[in-house]
């Protein structure tokens, strides 16, 4: 009662909220400096286009576009696109040998600021230049191709500045502009001069239009003007007063019980709770339907299924996935943990789908939506156990599992779906701490013991579940949310030593997985990720598509897909009761006073800042931290700024049924009522005894149904239009080998080595034949290549890709490559919308004369119209002995030693997990190279008995086998031993605490 008298000694008073006014001006002024920073930073630069044409097809070598910043520095600058202009050459040619006749070349240098732009030409392209231009905003060079051929003549570099728009020939042969086009004048020193400079009064303009329209703008105006309206008015003031009571001092969570609407009937729970998860399961059937494998786009497509297939062929064998000798020259799988090979559900996922139907293609689909399904459950279960009424628990669940981060971003990333489980379980318990004295009662079923166990539990199979930077970003969110209920009071001490027992044990469980990790990505120089945050798609995170059209955060999503914008959305309500209850809170001074008692608020403010990226500032300032610095992509905060939302937004919607139920009751029998049934709540929540709940209302029944019908609708809505990924593939299964392809890869025990020479992303149809990436796992073959940042950044595979690019051929034949796989991308690039993954669709060794030119001499041993195989001749053999040095063979005859040593191949036998090589026809003994990668946990056995291997002069391993060895087994075993060492430790550390506890 303090705090309700407390609110009525501060009426809101009928004038303007000043404190209000000064936070719109600090987040108004925040926002124009970001905007400010960012057109400093290049945003404001106009749009430079260059674009060159040939009589035929210039290897992009060839042809540089380099640029000239703002401090000097340079820096090459790749095609946005590369396309055939003309048919041409001969018909019957083959698509590897023969070049199309036309290709024009086209540059698009934006949101960066140039001072010069230098265009260089090699003398062999030069003859077949056809012309081009230079556009900087709406000035346009020609650049004509007499002026080209003429300072080609001179031995000179064509440059083009902005003083040098009209190429000339001058007297000293050298090309000289015109002043058709001049630098930029300012009156700050920083932007004067400069190419693409829009001038003072255009930046100005550009800032001005930005700022206006920024969401952020409009959200901060919108909120302003809704304080000042609920702080003028009479009527607006008193309904906030009693909302702001029943908010403060009797919230379904941190006050005292909740009212009827919590119990109502169970029939209407389960009503509630079937009508969520039937609309869950039809949207997994709609959306299989419409697009089969739903969740198999983008990294799933390309990374995870081919190596989580591995994995599960590896367990069918008896065998635990550490390693596979099938990618990399052998790579590490299970200890990189973004496999997910040690969390259960992977393996389940992997069975059920070969159970069901026959084809692991399937187990993303299970596995992603089998979390959806628990993430929903979950939800509901915590908002229901938080008693606030079904409808609103249900159309939380409904937002939260197929909110856009989980549908989008799963299909890209199949880690991400487990979040959606863990999460509402970890606030659930964390909500279990706030009154922890009468949560665990002595006596009372629900423990303190069975908490911990819980917590504990959660954590650690959250950890093994693929993402170890998810929950990093869940420690830390659920750090600012203990601390911050710390300060509010809502915990105390012993709240928070039972939760560092928990996340004690939590860690001992995580420990067997994390600690390898460690060791295995510590050596791994992994170069700067992507900093894209969601500031342009904050409009998404409030309104449904078409209402918000943005663009998706990943740099290699198509920007021209208009219903981007679906990523960002988790349902209207929720995130607009979560900014209602932020504005009218601000208007009254009690609020102030108890500003954000739920902890959720500032937890979403949080995340929200630091899913701003770079441009927020936070995320920025983060990135010099140890840990939290080393990772990719602020987008990933967006989970948690929808969870703050939904569980910070709940409550404000139940409250809204709850007035509904109060006027309903006043109606029929009087004030006493109500205040009977505010007793009887208080009564049940001090756990004094149980008040029986009176029954729903009928006008409550029938705006709990509009509330849950409106959020059903919304979210049926989105999920029509989720058909967006990162990025898109041209396949979207995996199409079998041709024959004749797959009878000269898979020979039998030792499939062929290849060398894909295809792109790293491509919309190409049968892009999966060019065996790039990580698709040699899903047809049982070996690669050099792979996809793996934490490995192919390795000390060990770095040496072999400086080797590949210094000498292709050699390199390859010493790595025991046999063929080599190029894909018709290669050779004719195809290009998506997106503008960068131009370098991923296009770089590929093709490029590389000495290999281009090979292939084209070379006559493959298969083709089709999208691959070709090139028998590469003289390789290295898998695995090899040298024998001893023996005496001389005759009189005068030279030794072993001084002859070149002899290799004796040796019959090798690939297996998911290990390589094993017959050595019996090598019974002298004597030094054996096994043609993989001698990495730090390498393991070798001969006959059974473990020895130590070391690394040739190329990083292979070698070891020397003793007279009469039958068996040489390389596989690899990771640090579980640490791993198990320190949770060992743990537990010691959580059952030593149990004990102090007790005593």
């Amino acid at each position: 009662m303090a705090c309700r008298n407390h609110i009525d000694a501060f009426p809101l008073g009928p004038v303007l909220p000043l404190p209000s006014l000064a936070v719109a001006a600090i987040l108004l002024t925040w926002i124009g400096g970001v905007v400010a920073f960012r057109a400093a930073k290049g945003d404001a630069a106009q749009d430079v286009e260059v674009v060159l044409a040939f009589d035929r097809d210039v290897p992009l070598p060839s042809v540089h576009l380099t640029q000239v910043y703002r401090s000097g520095f340079r820096e090459e600058v790749f095609p946005d696109s590369w396309r055939k202009t003309e048919a041409g050459g001969d018909p019957d040619a083959a698509w590897w040998k023969t070049p199309p006749a036309a290709c024009e070349l086209r540059w698009n240098v934006s949101r960066r600021w140039a001072r010069d732009l230098i265009i260089e030409i090699a003398d062999a392209s030069v003859p077949v230049f056809r012309g081009g231009y230079v556009r900087v905003g709406n000035a346009t060079a020609r650049l004509p191709r007499e002026k080209v051929l003429g300072a080609s003549a001179a031995g000179k570099r064509m440059v083009v500045t902005a003083e040098s728009p009209l190429p000339q020939l001058s007297a000293a042969g050298s090309l000289r502009a015109s002043r058709l086009l001049r630098r930029s004048e300012s009156r700050l020193p920083w932007f004067d001069g400069l190419l693409n400079y829009p001038g003072d009064v255009g930046f100005a303009g550009w800032w001005l239009r930005l700022w206006l329209r920024h969401p952020f703008t409009w959200i901060t105006a919108t909120w302003l003007a809704l304080t000042c309206m609920f702080a003028s008015s009479h009527r607006m003031r008193s309904f906030w007063r009693e909302w702001l009571r029943n908010r403060l001092v009797e919230s379904p969570r941190f006050g005292v019980a909740p009212d009827d609407l919590s119990d109502p009937t169970r029939r209407v729970t389960w009503g509630y709770f079937a009508a969520g998860l039937g609309l869950v399961v039809a949207a997994a059937l709609y959306l299989e339907w419409r697009e089969p494998r739903y969740f198999l786009r983008d990294d799933n497509f390309s990374i995870f299924l081919p190596t989580i297939t591995s994995v599960g062929r590896a367990l069918a064998e008896g065998r635990f996935p550490d390693w596979t000798p099938r990618l990399f020259l052998g790579m590490p799988i299970a200890e990189l943990g973004v496999f997910a090979a040690t969390y259960p559900p992977t393996w389940i996922s992997y069975a059920v789908s070969q159970l069901c139907s026959g084809d692991s293609t399937w187990t993303i689909d299970f596995f992603c939506w089998g979390h959806l399904l628990c993430g929903f459950a979950t939800c509901f279960w915590v908002l229901r156990r938080d008693r606030l009424h079904p409808s609103v628990a249900a159309a939380a669940g409904l937002s939260w599992a197929l909110c856009g981060f989980a549908l989008i971003a799963g299909r890209s990333w199949y880690y991400m779906t487990p979040v959606f489980t863990y999460l509402p379980m970890i606030a659930g318990m964390l909500h279990d701490l706030v009154g922890q004295e009468r949560k665990f009662p002595a006596g009372s079923t629900l423990s303190e013991r069975a908490w911990i166990l819980r917590w504990g539990a959660v954590w650690g199979l959250f950890f093994h579940a693929g993402n170890a930077q998810m929950w990093l970003y869940s420690v830390e969110l659920c750090t600012i949310w203990v601390l911050w209920a710390w300060y509010r009071g809502l915990i105390g001490a012993g709240a928070i030593l039972r939760l560092l027992r928990g996340t004690v044990l939590g860690l001992a469980i995580a420990a067997p997985l994390l600690v390898p990790q460690f060791f295995a990505v510590r050596s791994a120089q992994r170069p700067s990720g992507p900093v894209q945050g969601i500031e342009e798609g904050l409009a998404a995170v409030f309104l449904p598509y078409p209402l918000a059209a943005c663009p998706s955060p990943s740099d290699w999503a198509d920007p021209t897909q208009s219903d981007a914008g679906h990523f960002y959305y988790a349902g209207t309500l929720f995130a607009v009761a979560w900014l209602s209850s932020i504005a009218a809170g601000m208007g009254s001074r009690s609020f102030r006073r108890r500003w954000m008692t739920d902890p959720w608020i500032p937890v979403g403010l949080a995340a929200l800042w630091l899913a701003m990226g770079n441009k927020g500032g936070l995320w920025q300032l983060q990135s010099h931290l140890p840990i939290l610095g080393a990772v990719y992509h602020p987008f990933k905060y967006l989970p948690f700024v929808h969870l703050a939302m939904i569980f910070a937004g709940a409550p404000v919607l139940h409250q809204l049924l709850s007035r509904q139920s109060a006027a309903s009751r006043r109606q029929g029998s009087g004030s006493d009522s109500l205040a009977g049934a505010r007793r009887a709540a208080e009564v049940r929540f001090s756990g004094q005894g149980t008040a029986a709940s009176p029954p729903l209302p009928c006008s409550v029944g029938g705006c709990a149904m509009v509330l849950f019908a409106i959020s059903a609708l919304l979210m049926t809505w989105h999920v029509l239009h989720a058909d967006t990924a990162f990025y898109n593939f041209g396949d979207a299964t995996y199409a079998e080998l041709p024959p004749r392809m797959a009878e000269i890869l898979q020979p039998g025990s030792e499939p062929a080595r290849v060398l894909p020479i295809a792109p790293f992303r491509s919309p190409a149809s049968h892009f999966v034949w060019g065996l790039g990436l990580n698709f040699p796992l899903i047809y049982k073959l070996e690669s050099i290549d792979g996809y793996g940042e934490f490995v192919r950044q390795t000390v060990e595979y770095r040496s072999v890709e400086a080797e590949v690019r210094r000498d292709p051929l050699a390199a390859l034949r010493a790595y025991g490559v046999t063929h080599l796989v190029l894909h018709r991308c290669a050779a004719e690039p195809c290009l998506s919308g997106a503008r960068e993954a131009r370098r991923a669709e296009t770089d590929t060794l093709f490029g590389d004369p000495g290999v281009q030119d090979w292939c084209r001499t070379t006559e493959p041993v298969f083709h089709n119209d999208w691959v070709a195989v090139f028998p590469l001749s003289e390789t290295a053999p898998r695995a090899f002995g040298i024998p001893e040095a023996g005496p001389p063979l005759a009189e005068g005859g030279a030794t072993a030693a001084e002859r070149p040593p002899e290799r004796i191949p040796l019959p090798v036998r690939v297996e998911e997990t290990r390589v094993v090589v017959d050595t019996r026809a090598f019974m002298q003994g004597g030094e054996v190279t096994v043609n993989y990668l001698c990495r730090p946990r390498s393991k070798v056995w001969i006959d059974g008995r473990a020895a130590e291997p070391s690394a040739d002069d190329r990083g292979r391993l070698t070891m020397r086998i003793p007279p009469g060895s039958r068996e040489l087994v390389v596989s690899y075993v990771a640090s579980w031993s640490r791993g198990w060492l320190v949770a060992g430790m743990l537990l010691i550390v959580f059952a030593a605490t149990g004990r102090m506890r007790q005593r």
